[in-house]
């Protein structure tokens, strides 16, 4: 609820501060007072167009400050909330200085914010309606609101699942995009890495197992030379009587007869023996080495196989088989996270083909609910607006496809209001094709189609303040006393403020201001004033017109009726 107005060097206006009440606030007074700079001023400082125009003369710059009631759970408290700006102590306020320069300076609970902020937040605290940009009715992406407000919670509910997995969609699209460059790129990735993992794999090294080879190998290219070397070393150790073995058998049993003579030839006799043992042994070991050798021509021919395997992965992978092997385990890791990723690209790609049917199915059942319900919501508008002096008003919700949003194939596209742009036509005379509101509609019967929506749909609207201006354009009568209570219906579920040239209206007002023009020094200001019952009476009479006694006693009359029929509204 709009609390407080301050507006300062705007317009004809030098200083104007105001309090607005719940329920009904109306403004009056003579024509080309300034009431339509009050209401310039709050279009402004909600996000509107504003231009150095609009400074007063002789000022450097204009402000326009709106305090405003907000409770935190509400859909603009969570708003402000969501951008950074929560309501401190239950308000959210609103300030936009213009100055000469042509720079805006725009602010949000004290805090300098960018314009379009400042204008997101001002629709969801203001509806305005008349000669303005800023109402509702001009943006034919909140027509579907309107639609689904009447439908009800049905409708409500299809819109919030819509919206959700509209989001996880958008999600899975964005991730698979991500990934399209790079699947081709991941699918050769995998090919060469599963061929060199299992190249490593297959050849099943073994640490060390090269060095081996390669003893071997010349243990079998040398067997000739080995064994005539190793065999003609046993002859001279131990082959015959001239042998080593033998010669030193005889020597220690020489040196052992002449220890009984000399027992300080004992270590010597007893290294010689133990040399001797030494040497039957090493023989023993080269004849047994000797026999064992082979020329084997296909094991040779195996190992040279095996080493070239070897060489040919070391030439690829590592200088020794261990790095070889390491290799391996980490090519080994990264294909497996190549084939976890494709199975989470799969597994998206899954998801992605639910997710788009699951939208199909809402966005038809959306489309169906509005279809059907389209009719009794015109129906209903075109009683509202026959009631307002606007009888041959011929109302039509229609149905166009959308031209952005995301797209679900086979030419649907969906955005999270549904599958379908919804838009309010209106043809005012006979014979006159429906027509969009924004080419057809005059600000007073826009004011109008607005009062009859907003009348039928009270209960589903979230918007606390609304301000009508011309709503009572080319009314009066009966008209007129239909306009005022339904104005004062509305205000009973909302703040509602009303520009009005319609003494029934005026006299429907919980809160009556009087806007005034007023010259001192040949300077022009324009003053708001709240006023008492006594000071209410009179401006209705005023309004009135004609002579001064009757038009108050017609004045008493219209507000003796608003008193009975807010009593009876209860």
């Amino acid at each position: 609820m709009l609390r407080e107005l301050h507006i300062r060097n705007y317009a004809l206006i030098e200083r104007l501060e105001c309090q607005f009440m719940p329920g009904l606030n109306i403004l009056t007074g003579e024509t080309g007072a300034g009431k339509s700079i009050i209401i310039d001023a709050v279009c402004t400082v909600l996000g509107g167009r504003a231009t150095v125009d609009s400074i007063k003369g002789g000022a450097d710059s204009a402000l326009v400050e709106a305090c405003f009631d907000v409770e935190p759970d509400s859909p603009v408290g969570k708003l402000c909330t969501d951008l950074g700006y929560p309501p401190e102590d239950g308000l959210v306020i609103l300030t936009r200085e213009v100055n000469r320069s042509g720079r805006h300076r725009c602010r949000l609970n004290g805090r300098v914010v960018p314009l379009h902020i400042l204008a997101d937040v001002g629709q969801a605290l203001v509806d305005i309606h008349g000669q303005h940009d800023h109402q509702s009715l001009l943006r034919s992406e909140t027509h579907g609101d309107f639609l689904d407000a009447f439908i009800g919670e049905e409708a409500l509910s299809l819109r919030r699942q819509l919206e959700a997995k509209l989001g996880e969609y958008r999600q899975v699209l964005e991730r698979l995009t991500k990934w399209k460059d790079t699947l081709a790129r991941r699918a050769s990735d995998r090919e060469l890495l599963l061929h060199q993992v299992e190249e490593i794999e297959q050849a099943r090294l073994r640490p060390g197992e090269d060095e081996e080879l390669e003893q071997e190998r010349r243990v079998l290219q040398n067997a000739s030379a080995l064994y005539e070397g190793v065999m003609g070393t046993y002859e001279l150790l131990y082959g015959n009587q001239l042998s080593a073995a033998s010669l030193l058998g005889r020597g220690a049993a020489t040196l052992g007869s002449l220890v009984r003579l000399d027992k300080s030839l004992a270590p010597l006799w007893e290294n010689l023996q133990s040399t001797q043992i030494l040497v039957q042994e090493i023989a023993r070991e080269l004849r047994t080495y000797g026999e064992g050798i082979e020329a084997r021509p296909g094991r040779l021919q195996e190992i040279e196989e095996r080493l070239e395997l070897i060489n040919h992965l070391k030439r690829k992978y590592g200088r020794t088989i261990e790095e070889i092997i390491a290799k391996g385990e980490e090519m080994a890791a990264a294909l497996e996270l190549v084939e976890k990723q494709t199975e989470e690209h799969k597994e998206l790609q899954q998801r992605c083909e639910i997710l788009q049917r699951e939208l199909q199915e809402l966005a038809a059942k959306l489309s169906q609910l509005r279809r059907s319900h389209a009719a009794r919501l015109e129906g209903a508008v075109g009683r509202e607006l026959e009631d307002l002096n606007m009888p041959r008003a011929r109302f039509q919700v229609g149905f166009l496809p959308h031209e952005g949003g995301t797209s679900l194939g086979d030419g649907l596209r969906i955005t999270p209001r549904g599958a379908e742009r919804i838009e309010f036509l209106i043809g005012p005379n006979p014979g006159e094709e429906p027509k969009p509101l924004n080419r057809i509609a005059s600000g007073g019967e826009m004011s109008r189609i607005m009062l009859a929506l907003k009348t039928i749909l009270a209960k589903g609207d979230n918007i606390a303040t609304l301000i009508f201006d011309e709503v009572d354009t080319g009314i009066g009568g009966q008209t007129a006393d239909k306009v005022a209570i339904r104005l004062a219906r509305l205000a009973r579920s909302r703040q509602v403020l009303v520009v009005t040239h319609l003494a029934q209206v005026a006299s429907m007002a919980d809160s009556h201001y009087r806007v005034q023009k007023e010259e001192f020094n040949g300077t022009t200001k324009v003053n708001l004033t709240r006023l008492q019952k006594e000071e209410s009476l009179e401006e209705i009479a005023r309004m009135l017109g004609g002579n001064e006694v009757t038009a108050r006693q017609h004045a008493q009359e219209l507000l003796n009726r608003a008193g009975r029929v807010k009593q009876l509204a209860g």
